[in-house]
């Protein structure tokens, strides 16, 4: 055999060798099939408590004049009970994933739910006083922590419960209209502004307990995990990434205001990468990390990920000013800003 094919032959086997010894991580895990009339109302119930994330957050953004008039907040009070929801989600994402993986996906979708519907309530019941602004923000971030909760876990129980053949399909069809939901939050918001600015946040009570009635009746109990060490729960790694990404987010959020070559926001962005640095030597010497990044060497995997970070980093901050553009600049009503953004 020539030396060149020798040499390709014995690479492959090289390389097969080390994907045997280091595969990429699996999502969730297979269970009994179930019939596609049960999944179906699965996927109802899952798209139901994702898309209440969704339109929620679209609504506040629309509406966040008039609680900033409701509560007597200053522009600064009310970008920060608008930012606190997303810091809140971002900081704790990564640990609900994992603890999703562990606790069993069912449980964490509950919970999630219920936290989601709380802050919710508590969002509504907040008082006009000199403690509005702190318990807004307090409330936002306990919506965001129950957002970060449902979204890996709702991924999980769609993943675990559809068939091998099904699970592109199913994802693609719950992404599409979780995502096509975001639509609903200007006309809606637009409708329950005319009662009260508190009705944006009372509207999601309904649709958590309908999520949760669903969630109950129609998924199966969450099985347990019993791989060796997979109970571990990294909580060095999920407090790590968490800081990490609470101090990029504050930064690039205040660096307009104060300005960029401020040594404050400077020593967030060090700190930010500092983090980050610890976070990945910390999930090189634990067996079950939050966060498994050898995964990030699937080419394809990336690329989907750069294009949700870039979908991400120009949706969200548009919907927030084309309202504030809509209704200030062009003295709009809410419902014609709110068509203006769809």
């Amino acid at each position: 055999m020539p030396v060149a094919q020798t040499r390709k032959r014995d690479s492959m086997q090289t390389r097969e060798v080390k994907r045997q010894e280091d595969p990429l991580p699996v999502i969730g895990a297979s269970q009994p099939p179930i019939s596609h009339k049960k999944l179906s109302l699965i996927m109802i119930g899952l798209i139901v408590a994702v898309s209440m994330t969704n339109i929620d957050s679209t609504i506040v953004s629309l509406s966040s004049q008039a609680v900033q008039s409701g509560l007597r907040l200053t522009a600064s009070g009310i970008q920060w009970i608008v930012n606190a929801y997303m810091l809140a989600a971002a900081a704790t994402f990564p640990i609900c994933g994992h603890l999703s993986d562990l606790a069993g996906y069912k449980r964490i979708m509950l919970s999630g739910t219920f936290l989601f519907g709380m802050g919710s309530l508590c969002c509504g019941l907040v008082p006009a006083n000199s403690l509005s602004l702190m318990l807004m923000i307090l409330s936002r971030a306990l919506q965001g922590i129950g957002s970060a909760m449902m979204f890996p876990a709702a991924i999980g129980i769609l993943f675990s419960y559809s068939a091998e053949n099904k699970r592109a399909g199913n994802m693609a069809l719950f992404f599409a209209i979780t995502g096509a939901m975001t639509c609903l939050g200007p006309i809606l918001g637009s409708w329950l502004i005319q009662y009260s600015w508190r009705d944006i946040f009372f509207i999601n009570l309904p649709l958590a307990l309908a999520a949760i009635a669903m969630i109950v009746s129609m998924i199966p109990k969450d099985s347990p995990t019993t791989e060796p060490g997979s109970q571990h729960i990294d909580w060095a790694g999920g407090l790590a990434v968490g800081l990490a990404m609470i101090a990029l987010i504050v930064p690039i959020q205040q660096g307009s205001t104060v300005g960029w070559s401020d040594w404050r926001i400077l020593a967030s962005f060090g700190a930010s990468l500092t983090l980050f640095v610890v976070f990945g030597f910390l999930d090189s010497r634990v067996g079950n990390p939050i966060i498994k990044l050898r995964i990030f060497r699937n080419p394809p995997f990336d690329i989907s990920q750069l294009a949700m970070l870039v979908a991400a980093v120009i949706f969200q901050p548009i919907m927030y000013f084309l309202s504030v553009y809509g209704l200030l600049a062009l003295n709009r009503s809410t419902l014609m800003t709110s068509l203006f953004i769809l």
